[in-house]
């Protein structure tokens, strides 16, 4: 399914998500490098620079084109983060998140996931939207925790680009079926 990623703004109570755009090269590549954000994902590499960043847009608008990703960046009163649906074929996808150090510890990044599976689940039909958190990162836990999530009882090992090493990564699901239910309570 094929979605124009030009006109998709998703709002929440305080945030607004809408498709990334090179306009964010700068601000993206500032608030990413930072060594506690960069090891906690898969592949922002640290130190971070403009220039990666820039090839990581480009890379995401094409995949946005041919409808597999959906990368927004996230604003409160100024931006704070990513978030993106990877890998959207055959009803499921991935989700990935990461916000800035100054945004940690106001419920924003729950925010943000709740607003981005309801895109998912309500827009693109998806069936269930799985996750993954590295073994030392209980933030990340919590907020999968909080908007549903539940362990697959998987553990897969994954290479860390900031870490530079391997780390261990617990998986989790959230099917559409219970997110149904949790979105009319």
């Amino acid at each position: 399914m094929t979605k124009d990623l030009r006109n998709i703004t998703l709002k929440s109570d305080r945030l607004r998500l809408r498709p990334v755009t090179l306009d964010d090269a700068d601000w993206i590549a500032v608030r990413s490098n930072d060594y506690d954000i960069a090891k906690m994902t898969l592949s922002i590499p640290y130190p971070q620079t403009r220039a990666n960043v820039l090839r990581f847009i480009h890379e995401w608008v094409s995949q946005a084109q041919a409808g597999t990703d959906y990368i927004f960046s996230i604003f409160n009163t100024q931006p704070c983060g990513l978030i993106g649906l990877n890998d959207t074929v055959n009803g499921t996808a991935e989700i990935g998140y990461w916000l800035s150090r100054k945004s940690w510890g106001h419920g924003l990044a729950t925010e943000a996931v709740k607003t981005i599976a309801d895109f998912g689940f309500e827009t693109l039909k998806l069936k269930q939207i799985t996750a993954g958190h590295f073994i030392d990162n209980a933030a990340s836990a919590r907020v999968l925790e909080k908007t549903g999530f539940h362990y697959t009882g998987e553990i897969c090992n994954l290479v860390s680009t900031a870490r530079k090493s391997t780390v261990q990564c617990k998986q989790m699901v959230l099917k559409r079926a219970p997110w149904r239910e949790q979105a009319t309570h």
